[in-house]
């Protein structure tokens, strides 16, 4: 993206932080695909070096979204005020809004 976005040019993405589905091996292809997780640190790290800088970090999900899809909404929701009052930090994807850098003349 480094190579691809104009200085100032803001990119978003998400990353796993954690999700029970890189434990279980051989389950990857039924659960739609292999799945990586990546520390905050090692996010922050890659960012720097590719001349970009972290505007906004935003943490979602106590549980895995694969296991929301089979619990009632209410549930849902009920785990997620619960969690995120309990456990701020554990969240398991965040999404990162990124601008690159201005070159230096």
């Amino acid at each position: 993206m480094n190579r691809v976005l104009k200085e100032n040019a803001y990119l978003l993405f998400d990353a796993y932080n954690w999700t029970p589905r890189i434990w279980i091996p051989g389950k990857q292809a039924q659960w739609g695909g292999r799945v990586h997780a990546h520390s905050k640190r090692e996010i922050e790290n890659l960012v720097y070096e590719s001349d970009f800088r972290v505007v906004d970090s935003r943490g979602i999900f106590v549980i895995t979204p694969y296991l929301y899809r089979h619990l009632p909404f209410f549930l849902v929701q009920w785990i997620e005020v619960l969690g995120s009052q309990l456990l701020p930090g554990l969240k398991t994807k965040t999404y990162y809004l990124l601008k690159k850098n201005e070159l230096n003349p």
